[in-house]
Formats: C-alpha cells, structure tokens, sequence
C-alpha cells in the first residue's frame, strides 16, 4: 500500500492577528478596569466628603443649641462630653438628648436645679421613653411638652395627657415609687396642683426606672442609633484633620459673593467676549442685566447669521 501524506496548513498570520486582537483587548479592559477603579475610588470621596459634611452640620447645630446653656468653649466641650456620654448610657440619640437636656436647663433656671440634677432628670425621661418603646415623633412630643410644662411651672391636663400617652408603663411605674397613683396626678394635674417641681424630681429621684430600663436587652433601632451616632463622632474627629466642612463652607461662601455680584454690581459690557462677560460678573466689572443683555444681543447676531447664511 502506498505511503499517504497528508500536509498541514497552518495559517500562523491569522493567528498571530487573533492573538494580537486578544491582547489588545485584554489592554483594553486593563485600562478600562484601572479607569472603573479611579472611578469608584472618586465616587467614595466624595460620599466620605459629603456624609462628613453632613455630620459636622448635625455637630454644628448640637453645638449653637449647648451655646444657650454653656459659658466659654471649655464648658461646652465639657457638657458636650458629658451628654455624649449620657446618650450612649441610655441608649438614646445625641440629638434628643441634647435639645432635652438644652430645653430642660432653660426651662428649670428659675428652679435653681443643678447641672447634675438636670443630667439625672435627662437620664430619667430617656430612659422612661426607651421602656416605653417611644418613636421618634412621640420622643419629640414628650420633649416638648415636659419642656413646656417645666417652663410653665405646672404641667396642666393637656401636657400631662402627653405625657401619659408618650410614657405609658414608665409614669406608671414612678407614680407606684412615690405612692400617687397615676389617676391622682391627673387630679392633680386638672386642678393646677401638679407642679414642675413634683415631676422633676418625680423622674430626678426615680430608681425604679433605672432598674426597668436595666432589665431591658438593647433592641436593634437603639444599636442603630448608636452606631450612627458613633459614626458621627469619628466623622467629626476626621473632618478637624481633613477640614473638609471647612473647605465646604469657603465654597459656598464664594459662590454666594459670586452671585451676589451678578445680580448687584453695576458696570459696562463693551466688546467682551463670553469669557469675558463672564469674568466680569466675577469680579463685579458687570451687572446681571448688563450680562444678560450683551448675551441676549449676541444670540440674536448668530440667529442673524444663520438665516443669512441659509438665504
């Protein structure tokens, strides 16, 4: 039998094209990849710049509220430390603490409660709120009329009522403690006779709520809580190295110096290009409506053109 011979053709120029493509491609989605990257990294930047921003802002308001009460910055360092330290024993927000806190100082100057007495009754209504199960819309409520009633001097019917509807087993469980029961605080309420003084110290003297509040496992909303307000905190530490609020503020700043000049300043638009307009504006050279017109003169002169050009 005769020898068969079968020859091979390889065509190496089309693949060596084929590689080539492939590894052109794969140079592609490297550079692609590496851009993703620059990208992501960008994006986080700024979430990391404006989630601080944010924080410093809740910062700043906790800070001009404490301003009322505090005297000089070591003071308010001095509180803000405490009531940090108050918020996160009692498992409560920073802010509802620091506007109970703030209104509760306001409101019991004329008592002459100490600043210890005024942390104790802080701590008391979180904590009665917290056995509760209060909500953020009832914390608030509660808030503001305990702040009202203690301003006022008497917490009167409608004042009590929210109480004892924001409270519930909390009030109950005072009442018990001092021997008058709920429905004689109400009495006591309606007929004016249920002082400010009688609640502050009904909450500031409570041991009962200390030990409900004990026996309670923390619940998730209030880890929740915890934990943004925890990262808070190491936001705002971050931002006093990174300035970056700071930096924030010189930028809304210059933005509003800008505008304010273009809508202010007086001055005349004489062969200027846009730039030139614009720069203008800037520096104050131009007013909004000298811009305006100059631009609205210009759109015309192109329209002008146009339909010369397309007779």
């Amino acid at each position: 039998m005769a020898d068969m011979k079968y020859t091979v053709q390889v065509d190496t120029k089309g693949a060596t094209k084929n590689v080539n493509a492939l590894g052109a491609s794969f140079g592609s989605l490297k550079k692609i990849g590496v851009a993703a990257a620059i990208a992501a990294a960008a994006k986080a930047v700024y979430e990391l710049g404006k989630i601080t921003v944010d924080a410093a802002k809740r910062f700043e308001t906790y800070n001009n509220q404490l301003r009322l009460i505090t005297d000089g910055q070591a003071d308010l360092d001095r509180v803000m430390t405490k009531l940090t330290q108050t918020a996160i024993a009692n498992r409560t927000s920073m802010a509802d603490t620091v506007e109970l806190y703030t209104k509760l100082t306001l409101a019991t100057d004329e008592l002459g409660k100490s600043e210890e007495e005024v942390v104790a009754v802080t701590t008391a209504l979180s904590q009665a709120l917290a056995i509760s199960g209060a909500d953020a819309a009832t914390t608030s409520s509660v808030i503001r009329q305990f702040g009202q009633a203690m301003a006022s001097g008497t917490v009167r019917g409608d004042e009590f009522n929210s109480l004892v509807e924001g409270l519930g087993p909390a009030l109950a469980l005072m009442a018990k403690e001092t021997g008058i029961n709920v429905g004689t605080l109400r009495k006591m309420s309606r007929e004016g006779e249920l002082s400010a003084d009688v609640m502050f110290d009904m909450l500031g003297q409570s041991k009962a709520l200390s030990a409900a509040f004990k026996s309670q496992a923390i619940t998730t909303e209030q880890l929740e809580v915890a934990t943004k307000d925890a990262f808070d905190r190491a936001l705002v530490r971050l931002d006093e190295q990174l300035k970056v609020s700071e930096k924030y503020k010189g930028v809304l700043k210059d933005i509003t110096r800008i505008m304010d000049r273009f809508a202010e300043t007086e001055g005349v638009l004489v062969n200027q290009d846009l730039k030139g307009v614009m720069e203008g504006v800037a520096d104050g050279t131009f007013t909004a409506g000298n811009a305006m017109e100059e631009l609205e003169a210009r759109v015309k002169e192109f329209n002008r053109t146009i339909k010369q050009s397309a007779g």
